[in-house]
């Protein structure tokens, strides 16, 4: 609200309207905390935009986008860059969301986590895979699993859902498979999940 002030001037009164402090205030009341939420391909992606339309409430404002793909590191170093180009530290809170696989076998899990520390970036591991991660949040990540390799749980996933040219995550099966409901009750426990909505609703 505007900040009036009544100037008496003889039988009249003349109202001096702050409209500095109002813009102000309302400026304030508005803001919203920036976040840079980047995937590691187009599955990551969906997944990302699928949970910030479902939990972020307009409370913050996440920028979602996704490598295509690569090495951890060409992943790492493109979000870095990419963050760079759309103002950099302006945003309150960054991070990448790819699978631990590779840089497992790479071994360079310490080397990635230093290198996204002193850039300001979180990175949340699906382990090994996304697909991974997408069965946990249904309940069906069984221990026979735990053995199998990225490819064999991509399939798995294909398999589930019974559609034979799956090639990425789409809007469709989020939406069939991944409503709010499940995801609420995914989050005590699937850590990949609840810190991703975590940050998407701005509690980091």
């Amino acid at each position: 609200m505007a900040n009036i002030c009544r100037v008496n001037m003889g039988l009249s009164q003349i109202l001096i309207i702050d409209i500095d402090m109002a813009n102000h205030r309302k400026k304030e009341r508005f803001e919203k905390i920036t976040i840079f939420a980047y995937g590691e391909g187009s599955s990551e992606h969906v997944l990302l935009v699928y949970l910030r339309s479902i939990f972020s409430h307009g409370k913050t404002n996440p920028t979602t986008l996704d490598a295509g793909g690569g090495s951890p590191r060409n992943i790492l170093e493109k979000a870095i860059r990419m963050r760079s180009g759309r103002g950099g530290s302006e945003f309150n809170k960054s991070f990448i969301l790819m699978d631990k696989d590779k840089a497992i076998l790479n071994n360079e899990i310490d080397e990635l986590e230093k290198i996204a520390k002193e850039n300001s970036f979180e990175i949340i591991w699906n382990s090994p895979c996304l697909e991974a991660t997408l069965f946990k949040i249904l309940g069906l990540y069984k221990n026979n699993m735990k053995s199998k390799t990225s490819r064999e749980l991509k399939n798995d996933f294909k398999n589930f859902i019974n559609e034979e040219k799956y090639v990425c995550l789409n809007k469709k099966i989020c939406k069939k498979y991944f409503t709010k409901d499940i995801l609420k009750s995914a989050m005590k426990r699937v850590e990949e999940l609840k810190r991703i909505i975590e940050i998407l609703t701005g509690n980091f």
